[in-house]
């Protein structure tokens, strides 16, 4: 049995997607929650359908190409872990648009999970493409980078589409926003629709601020995936000899 579940998560893990249970994080009135069921995503992930996915701490995933949400999307930033997402031109890095497509994405405990969407010409670093609007786009947590392409917004429409809608980001956190790589516009009113806000502007950071932290990865320990297997659904992490959990509780 240790035998085939060591095999399904290798399986797993080479194709992209693999499911992972008990999986922590913050939601959005700022408690803790726990998800079973969640599937992870890394670099060669290109679609994300309607349900729970998760960035693990497994070192800087790039995804070359748009990453596109169909459905209800959630996503889980965990702390340390960083995914960027670029798009051609006319696509955006993260794609959320069209009727039924929505995108929330959540952090961790530190909110230092980073996602990076970087969109190509006339399109959206999180949104819409050429043409196309962006919008119910939700942050709770983590730390969010987008950088629009030329004549987009960062986070909302590409060039030329219909004004973007529900853009919301948590009251704890900041937003700042303007047209150059390093934004220093702060937004306060967050908790209420960005869109119009958001318009326009080619750079967005979001950042919220942080707590405790789970034990560090070391990639040395054992012979597991960049420190971390999976047991029975459950992601295990290695450090100095010791296992622990998804929450940095010890397993024995």
């Amino acid at each position: 049995m240790k035998k085939l579940t060591i095999l399904f998560a290798a399986l797993t893990l080479s194709a992209g997607l693999w499911a992972i249970n008990n999986v922590p994080y913050i939601d959005a009135n700022g408690q803790e929650q726990h998800r079973d069921g969640v599937t992870g995503v890394i670099n060669s992930t290109d679609t994300l359908k309607a349900g729970w996915y998760v960035v693990m701490p497994t070192g800087s995933e790039k995804q070359t190409g748009t990453l596109v949400c169909q459905g209800e999307v959630h996503l889980i930033v965990y702390d340390g872990a960083k995914l960027t997402a670029t798009g051609a031109d006319n696509k955006p890095g993260i794609e959320v648009s069209g009727e039924g497509n929505s995108l929330t994405i959540y952090g961790y405990t530190n909110q230092s999970g980073q996602l990076i969407a970087i969109g190509g010409a006339n399109a959206a670093g999180i949104g819409g493409g050429n043409a196309a609007a962006g919008s119910n786009i939700t942050i709770y947590g983590g730390k969010i980078t987008a950088n629009g392409g030329e004549n987009a917004s960062a986070i909302g429409s590409g060039n030329g589409g219909d004004a973007a809608s529900n853009i919301f980001v948590a009251t704890s956190f900041v937003v700042k926003a303007g047209s150059a790589a390093n934004p220093t516009t702060v937004i306060t009113n967050t908790g209420a629709d960005l869109a119009s806000d958001l318009a326009g502007k080619q750079y967005v950071t979001v950042e919220g601020s942080a707590s405790t932290a789970l034990p560090n990865v070391d990639d040395a320990q054992g012979t597991m995936h960049n420190g971390k297997t999976l047991l029975n659904g459950q992601l295990i992490i290695r450090k100095d000899g010791k296992s622990y959990n998804a929450i940095g509780q010890e397993v024995k």
